[in-house]
């Protein structure tokens, strides 16, 4: 119990600091649904530790953290200008994506969250359990809407075209190192 304690208060930190920071960072195209994303996973795991759900709330944060390892190395890469280190990992966090959050996710967690609860309990956890099966859903909608970003970037890397910098960014266009000095004197 104490393992999950801590994997709940370790994430639970990360999502709040995350949901905080995001205001203080570029702001990005999706800066709406990353808001929405933080918020509903803030009180996922917060509801499903009050509620003694700790059980789904784990796997759902593991499934999350899955494919999360696979982005944040290939942003060092990227920022590290190691562009095919950055695409082979892109290719990966894509894959991993797709196999946890779009397959995996809805089929086994989300199913047995919101159907399985139901038919085969006697629990019928209330406005809690109703809540917490709308965040699972809230969070399956922004998983479809971030894989179909990683969809179109992965069609400009087939027609041999480079992206614009972060497709999630409104002004972010990629620099050069000599733009990068320009700004930091």
């Amino acid at each position: 119990k104490d393992k999950i304690y801590w994997y709940y208060m370790i994430e639970l930190g990360y999502y709040i600091s995350c949901l905080v920071l995001q205001f203080f960072e570029v702001k990005r195209k999706d800066f709406k649904e990353m808001f929405i994303h933080h918020v509903a996973t803030v009180f996922l795991i917060g509801m499903s530790f009050v509620t003694a759900r700790t059980r789904i709330g784990a796997l759902v944060m593991m499934v999350h953290d899955f494919s999360d390892i696979s982005l944040e190395a290939c942003k060092m890469a990227k920022y590290a200008r190691m562009t095919e280190a950055a695409n082979v990992l892109f290719g990966i966090f894509a894959l991993s994506f797709f196999i946890s959050r779009i397959i995996y996710f809805p089929y086994s967690i989300l199913y047995s969250a919101v159907v399985e609860t139901g038919v085969y309990s006697d629990y019928s956890g209330g406005p809690a359990l109703a809540t917490l099966n709308t965040l699972l859903c809230v969070l399956y909608v922004l998983h479809l809407f971030w894989f179909s970003l990683a969809l179109r970037l992965i069609a400009k890397f087939a027609k041999n075209e480079q992206p614009d910098g972060d497709l999630r960014s409104e002004d972010e266009a990629p620099t050069t190192s000599s733009e990068e000095d320009k700004k930091n004197n």
